[in-house]
Protein backbone atom coordinates (compact mmCIF):
# COMPACT_ATOMS: atom_id res chain seq x y z
CA UNK A 1 0.00 0.00 0.00
CA UNK A 2 3.17 2.32 0.32
CA UNK A 3 5.62 2.37 -1.95
CA UNK A 4 9.05 4.09 -2.48
CA UNK A 5 8.93 6.51 -5.34
CA UNK A 6 12.09 7.94 -5.27
CA UNK A 7 15.68 7.70 -3.36
CA UNK A 8 18.50 9.51 -4.26
CA UNK A 9 20.32 6.54 -3.20
CA UNK A 10 19.71 4.46 -5.88
CA UNK A 11 21.02 6.92 -8.32
CA UNK A 12 24.62 8.06 -8.96
CA UNK A 13 26.05 10.86 -7.11
CA UNK A 14 26.17 13.15 -10.70
CA UNK A 15 21.87 12.23 -11.36
CA UNK A 16 20.10 12.50 -8.28
CA UNK A 17 19.04 15.94 -8.67
CA UNK A 18 18.09 15.43 -12.44
CA UNK A 19 16.15 11.75 -11.48
CA UNK A 20 14.45 13.83 -8.51
CA UNK A 21 13.49 16.55 -11.04
CA UNK A 22 12.04 13.86 -13.76
CA UNK A 23 10.19 12.26 -11.13
CA UNK A 24 8.32 15.36 -9.56
CA UNK A 25 7.55 16.82 -13.05
CA UNK A 26 5.62 13.53 -14.07
CA UNK A 27 3.68 14.57 -11.06
CA UNK A 28 3.47 18.07 -10.74
CA UNK A 29 5.53 19.75 -12.94
CA UNK A 30 7.88 22.60 -11.25
CA UNK A 31 11.39 24.04 -11.71
CA UNK A 32 13.92 23.00 -8.86
CA UNK A 33 16.48 24.47 -7.52
CA UNK A 34 19.00 22.68 -5.26
CA UNK A 35 21.29 24.47 -2.64
CA UNK A 36 24.09 22.02 -3.41
CA UNK A 37 23.41 20.00 -5.94
CA UNK A 38 26.39 17.80 -5.54
CA UNK A 39 25.08 16.65 -2.06
CA UNK A 40 21.50 16.43 -2.85
CA UNK A 41 19.24 13.65 -1.04
CA UNK A 42 15.68 13.13 -1.11
CA UNK A 43 13.36 10.72 -0.65
CA UNK A 44 9.36 10.00 -2.00
CA UNK A 45 7.04 7.82 -0.57
CA UNK A 46 3.41 7.28 -1.60
CA UNK A 47 0.50 5.37 -0.20
CA UNK A 48 -2.48 5.64 -1.64
CA UNK A 49 -5.24 6.06 0.85
CA UNK A 50 -9.13 5.15 -1.15
CA UNK A 51 -9.53 8.52 -3.02
CA UNK A 52 -7.05 10.67 -1.31
CA UNK A 53 -2.77 10.11 -1.61
CA UNK A 54 -0.66 10.71 1.56
CA UNK A 55 2.74 11.43 0.26
CA UNK A 56 6.02 11.62 1.88
CA UNK A 57 8.67 13.81 1.25
CA UNK A 58 12.17 14.09 2.46
CA UNK A 59 14.93 16.41 1.16
CA UNK A 60 18.06 18.53 1.13
CA UNK A 61 17.73 22.12 0.94
CA UNK A 62 16.31 23.57 -2.59
CA UNK A 63 13.50 25.61 -3.71
CA UNK A 64 10.61 24.36 -6.27
CA UNK A 65 8.67 26.86 -8.40
CA UNK A 66 5.17 26.05 -10.29
CA UNK A 67 4.37 29.01 -12.46
CA UNK A 68 1.35 30.08 -14.54
CA UNK A 69 2.68 28.01 -17.83
CA UNK A 70 3.10 24.91 -15.84
CA UNK A 71 -0.49 25.41 -14.44
CA UNK A 72 -1.65 25.37 -17.82
CA UNK A 73 0.52 22.44 -19.07
CA UNK A 74 -0.78 20.28 -16.34
CA UNK A 75 -2.76 20.06 -13.18
CA UNK A 76 -3.94 17.15 -11.40
CA UNK A 77 -6.75 19.75 -9.65
CA UNK A 78 -6.40 18.92 -6.24
CA UNK A 79 -5.65 20.27 -2.81
CA UNK A 80 -2.98 19.61 -1.09
CA UNK A 81 -2.76 19.43 2.73
CA UNK A 82 0.61 19.99 3.79
CA UNK A 83 2.92 19.57 7.61
CA UNK A 84 5.95 19.93 8.47
CA UNK A 85 7.18 17.58 10.41
CA UNK A 86 10.99 18.18 10.54
CA UNK A 87 13.39 21.37 8.95
CA UNK A 88 11.34 23.86 7.60
CA UNK A 89 9.08 25.54 4.78
CA UNK A 90 8.65 28.83 3.56
CA UNK A 91 5.36 28.35 0.92
CA UNK A 92 4.05 31.03 -1.02
CA UNK A 93 0.79 31.23 -3.06
CA UNK A 94 -1.43 33.99 -3.40
CA UNK A 95 1.56 36.52 -2.83
CA UNK A 96 1.99 35.76 0.56
CA UNK A 97 4.90 33.84 2.52
CA UNK A 98 4.00 31.50 5.08
CA UNK A 99 6.87 29.97 7.17
CA UNK A 100 6.39 26.50 8.50
CA UNK A 101 8.00 25.01 11.50
CA UNK A 102 7.52 20.94 12.57
CA UNK A 103 4.25 20.63 13.42
CA UNK A 104 2.53 23.29 11.22
CA UNK A 105 0.02 22.56 8.70
CA UNK A 106 -0.86 24.57 5.37
CA UNK A 107 -2.92 24.04 2.30
CA UNK A 108 -2.16 24.87 -1.29
CA UNK A 109 -3.35 24.42 -4.28
CA UNK A 110 -2.00 22.65 -7.70
CA UNK A 111 -4.16 24.82 -9.50
CA UNK A 112 -2.49 28.13 -8.72
CA UNK A 113 1.56 29.00 -8.91
CA UNK A 114 3.22 28.88 -5.56
CA UNK A 115 6.62 28.53 -5.05
CA UNK A 116 8.19 26.63 -1.61
CA UNK A 117 12.02 27.10 -0.28
CA UNK A 118 13.08 23.97 1.88
CA UNK A 119 15.69 24.56 4.63
CA UNK A 120 15.08 28.04 4.26
CA UNK A 121 14.77 28.53 8.10
CA UNK A 122 17.10 25.80 9.64
CA UNK A 123 18.64 24.49 7.07
CA UNK A 124 19.48 20.61 7.20
CA UNK A 125 17.20 18.44 5.67
CA UNK A 126 13.23 18.58 5.36
CA UNK A 127 10.51 16.52 6.00
CA UNK A 128 6.60 16.77 4.91
CA UNK A 129 3.19 14.84 4.62
CA UNK A 130 1.06 15.78 2.00
CA UNK A 131 -2.37 14.46 1.23
CA UNK A 132 -3.31 15.36 -2.01
CA UNK A 133 -7.22 15.85 -2.12
CA UNK A 134 -9.00 15.24 -5.42
CA UNK A 135 -10.96 18.76 -5.44
CA UNK A 136 -14.16 16.86 -6.13
CA UNK A 137 -14.32 15.57 -3.16
CA UNK A 138 -14.18 18.48 -1.22
CA UNK A 139 -17.52 19.38 -0.06
CA UNK A 140 -16.87 23.23 0.50
CA UNK A 141 -17.56 26.17 -1.57
CA UNK A 142 -14.24 26.98 -3.33
CA UNK A 143 -14.02 30.52 -2.64
CA UNK A 144 -13.98 30.03 0.93
CA UNK A 145 -11.53 27.10 0.52
CA UNK A 146 -8.98 29.93 -1.47
CA UNK A 147 -8.89 32.19 2.05
CA UNK A 148 -7.10 29.53 3.58
CA UNK A 149 -4.75 28.88 1.13
CA UNK A 150 -1.00 29.63 2.14
CA UNK A 151 -2.18 30.70 5.74
CA UNK A 152 -0.69 28.28 8.94
CA UNK A 153 -3.86 26.37 10.51
CA UNK A 154 -3.58 25.13 14.03
CA UNK A 155 -2.22 21.95 15.01
CA UNK A 156 -1.28 22.29 18.20
CA UNK A 157 -4.71 20.77 19.87
CA UNK A 158 -8.30 20.22 19.11
CA UNK A 159 -9.15 19.38 15.59
CA UNK A 160 -5.88 20.41 13.99
CA UNK A 161 -4.03 18.31 16.45
CA UNK A 162 -6.57 15.37 15.30
CA UNK A 163 -5.37 15.71 11.69
CA UNK A 164 -1.98 16.23 12.13
CA UNK A 165 -1.61 12.96 13.90
CA UNK A 166 -3.88 11.38 11.45
CA UNK A 167 -1.08 11.68 8.62
CA UNK A 168 1.37 10.66 11.08
CA UNK A 169 -0.10 7.64 11.48
CA UNK A 170 -1.47 6.82 8.10
CA UNK A 171 2.46 7.21 7.25
CA UNK A 172 3.81 4.37 10.03
CA UNK A 173 0.57 2.29 9.49
CA UNK A 174 -0.57 2.41 5.88
CA UNK A 175 1.87 -1.11 5.06
CA UNK A 176 -0.35 -2.94 7.78
CA UNK A 177 -3.35 -2.03 5.94
CA UNK A 178 -5.97 -4.09 3.45
CA UNK A 179 -7.37 -1.91 0.39
CA UNK A 180 -10.39 -2.09 2.62
CA UNK A 181 -8.88 -0.33 5.22
CA UNK A 182 -7.09 1.96 3.15
CA UNK A 183 -10.81 3.06 1.62
CA UNK A 184 -11.83 3.47 4.96
CA UNK A 185 -8.93 5.47 6.45
CA UNK A 186 -9.36 7.92 3.15
CA UNK A 187 -12.61 8.42 4.28
CA UNK A 188 -11.98 9.13 7.54
CA UNK A 189 -9.23 11.82 6.55
CA UNK A 190 -11.50 13.46 4.36
CA UNK A 191 -13.69 13.75 6.37
CA UNK A 192 -11.37 15.17 9.29
CA UNK A 193 -9.94 17.66 6.76
CA UNK A 194 -13.15 18.85 5.56
CA UNK A 195 -14.14 19.78 9.18
CA UNK A 196 -11.11 21.06 9.96
CA UNK A 197 -10.85 23.78 7.24
CA UNK A 198 -15.01 24.47 7.77
CA UNK A 199 -14.10 25.26 11.14
CA UNK A 200 -11.81 28.45 9.57
CA UNK A 201 -14.82 30.05 7.99
CA UNK A 202 -18.59 30.41 8.77
CA UNK A 203 -18.03 27.91 11.42
CA UNK A 204 -21.74 28.59 12.34
CA UNK A 205 -23.00 27.94 8.54
CA UNK A 206 -23.34 24.01 8.07
CA UNK A 207 -21.58 22.58 5.05
CA UNK A 208 -24.81 21.88 2.78
CA UNK A 209 -26.08 18.26 2.83
CA UNK A 210 -26.12 18.51 -1.17
CA UNK A 211 -22.31 19.66 -1.16
CA UNK A 212 -21.80 16.28 1.03
CA UNK A 213 -23.93 14.07 -1.23
CA UNK A 214 -21.74 14.33 -4.30
CA UNK A 215 -18.62 14.87 -2.69
CA UNK A 216 -19.54 10.93 -1.24
CA UNK A 217 -20.95 9.76 -4.51
CA UNK A 218 -17.78 10.58 -6.29
CA UNK A 219 -15.63 8.98 -3.93
CA UNK A 220 -17.62 5.82 -3.86
CA UNK A 221 -17.87 5.97 -7.54
CA UNK A 222 -13.57 5.93 -7.40
CA UNK A 223 -13.85 3.33 -4.75
CA UNK A 224 -15.99 1.18 -7.12
CA UNK A 225 -13.75 1.83 -10.53
CA UNK A 226 -10.81 0.77 -8.24
CA UNK A 227 -12.09 -2.54 -6.62
CA UNK A 228 -13.99 -4.15 -9.91
CA UNK A 229 -11.60 -7.25 -9.64
CA UNK A 230 -12.82 -7.89 -6.25
CA UNK A 231 -15.17 -10.49 -6.15
CA UNK A 232 -16.59 -9.32 -2.89
CA UNK A 233 -17.68 -6.22 -3.90
CA UNK A 234 -21.08 -6.01 -3.18
CA UNK A 235 -23.47 -2.51 -2.51
CA UNK A 236 -23.05 -4.19 1.36
CA UNK A 237 -19.16 -3.36 1.29
CA UNK A 238 -19.51 -0.18 -0.56
CA UNK A 239 -21.52 1.31 2.55
CA UNK A 240 -19.21 -0.46 5.12
CA UNK A 241 -16.50 0.94 3.58
CA UNK A 242 -17.75 4.58 3.17
CA UNK A 243 -19.13 4.37 6.70
CA UNK A 244 -22.79 4.72 6.02
CA UNK A 245 -25.94 2.06 5.74
CA UNK A 246 -26.87 0.08 2.76
CA UNK A 247 -30.06 1.95 2.91
CA UNK A 248 -28.24 5.85 2.54
CA UNK A 249 -26.21 4.13 -0.11
CA UNK A 250 -29.17 3.24 -2.03
CA UNK A 251 -31.38 6.40 -1.23
CA UNK A 252 -27.67 8.76 -2.48
CA UNK A 253 -28.07 6.61 -5.93
CA UNK A 254 -31.37 7.08 -6.60
CA UNK A 255 -29.81 11.07 -7.91
CA UNK A 256 -27.80 8.33 -10.86
CA UNK A 257 -30.72 6.45 -12.19
CA UNK A 258 -28.93 3.12 -11.39
CA UNK A 259 -28.58 0.92 -8.44
CA UNK A 260 -25.31 0.06 -7.05
CA UNK A 261 -25.00 -3.24 -8.22
CA UNK A 262 -25.92 -2.45 -11.56
CA UNK A 263 -23.13 -0.04 -11.84
CA UNK A 264 -21.02 -1.91 -10.52
CA UNK A 265 -22.00 -4.76 -12.97
CA UNK A 266 -21.93 -2.38 -15.92
CA UNK A 267 -18.33 -1.21 -15.16
CA UNK A 268 -17.06 -4.77 -14.70
CA UNK A 269 -18.63 -5.73 -18.29
CA UNK A 270 -17.60 -2.75 -19.17
CA UNK A 271 -13.47 -3.82 -18.60
CA UNK A 272 -14.03 -7.29 -19.85
CA UNK A 273 -15.32 -5.67 -23.36
CA UNK A 274 -12.17 -3.88 -23.29
CA UNK A 275 -10.06 -6.89 -22.90
CA UNK A 276 -11.56 -8.76 -24.90
CA UNK A 277 -11.17 -6.64 -27.69
CA UNK A 278 -7.48 -5.90 -26.95
CA UNK A 279 -5.28 -7.71 -29.57
CA UNK A 280 -2.48 -7.64 -26.75
CA UNK A 281 -4.32 -9.77 -24.66
CA UNK A 282 -5.74 -12.05 -27.35
CA UNK A 283 -3.80 -15.13 -25.20
CA UNK A 284 -5.72 -14.77 -22.24
CA UNK A 285 -8.46 -17.20 -22.07
CA UNK A 286 -12.01 -15.49 -21.91
CA UNK A 287 -12.58 -17.02 -18.46
CA UNK A 288 -9.14 -15.58 -17.03
CA UNK A 289 -10.50 -12.01 -18.25
CA UNK A 290 -14.02 -12.65 -16.61
CA UNK A 291 -12.04 -13.43 -13.10
CA UNK A 292 -10.33 -10.43 -13.64
CA UNK A 293 -12.79 -8.30 -13.49
CA UNK A 294 -14.77 -10.00 -10.53
CA UNK A 295 -16.97 -12.91 -12.46
CA UNK A 296 -15.41 -16.18 -11.11
CA UNK A 297 -18.27 -17.80 -12.65
CA UNK A 298 -17.41 -17.99 -16.38
CA UNK A 299 -21.50 -19.00 -17.13
CA UNK A 300 -22.67 -16.60 -14.79
CA UNK A 301 -20.33 -13.91 -16.60
CA UNK A 302 -21.12 -15.02 -20.21
CA UNK A 303 -24.83 -14.79 -19.53
CA UNK A 304 -24.53 -11.17 -18.26
CA UNK A 305 -21.79 -10.53 -21.10
CA UNK A 306 -24.58 -11.61 -23.64
CA UNK A 307 -27.59 -9.93 -22.36
CA UNK A 308 -25.39 -6.51 -22.04
CA UNK A 309 -24.00 -6.83 -25.50
CA UNK A 310 -26.33 -8.89 -27.46
CA UNK A 311 -23.77 -11.30 -28.06
CA UNK A 312 -21.59 -13.96 -26.17
CA UNK A 313 -18.26 -13.29 -25.25
CA UNK A 314 -16.38 -15.35 -27.98
CA UNK A 315 -18.38 -14.15 -30.64
CA UNK A 316 -17.77 -10.85 -29.78
CA UNK A 317 -13.27 -11.55 -29.26
CA UNK A 318 -13.69 -13.06 -32.96
CA UNK A 319 -15.61 -9.83 -34.25
CA UNK A 320 -12.51 -7.75 -32.28
CA UNK A 321 -9.96 -9.80 -33.99
CA UNK A 322 -11.03 -9.88 -37.77
CA UNK A 323 -13.24 -11.56 -40.03
CA UNK A 324 -15.35 -14.98 -39.42
CA UNK A 325 -15.18 -17.61 -42.14
CA UNK A 326 -17.13 -17.01 -45.03
CA UNK A 327 -15.54 -12.95 -44.61
CA UNK A 328 -18.49 -11.66 -42.56
CA UNK A 329 -18.89 -9.97 -39.55
CA UNK A 330 -21.77 -10.22 -36.74
CA UNK A 331 -23.77 -6.90 -36.17
CA UNK A 332 -22.16 -4.38 -34.16
CA UNK A 333 -22.53 -5.13 -30.89
CA UNK A 334 -24.09 -2.97 -28.40
CA UNK A 335 -21.04 -0.18 -26.72
CA UNK A 336 -23.24 0.65 -23.65
CA UNK A 337 -24.73 -3.00 -21.32
CA UNK A 338 -28.66 -2.75 -21.32
CA UNK A 339 -28.03 -2.03 -17.73
CA UNK A 340 -27.59 1.69 -17.56
CA UNK A 341 -29.79 2.66 -20.08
Amino acid sequence: MIQTVYRSEDHPLSERFDAWQSITHLHLPMLLHPDDPRNFTATIRRAAVGAVNLTQLQFTPHRAVRDATMVRRSDPEVYVLALCVRGGLVMNQRRTDLHLRPGDLTLYDTSRPFSSEAGAITGGMTEALNLNIPKQLLPLPADKVDSLLATRLPSDQGLGAVVADTLRSIRTQAPYCTPADAARLGTVALDLVTALLSRHFDEDQPIAPESRQVALLTAIEDFIQRNLGDPALTPAAVADAHHISTRYLHRIFEQRDITVAALIRARRLDRCRRDLGDPGLAHVPIRAIAARWGFPQPGEFSRAFTKAYGTPPSAFRRAAFGPLSGGERPAVVRAVPSAVR
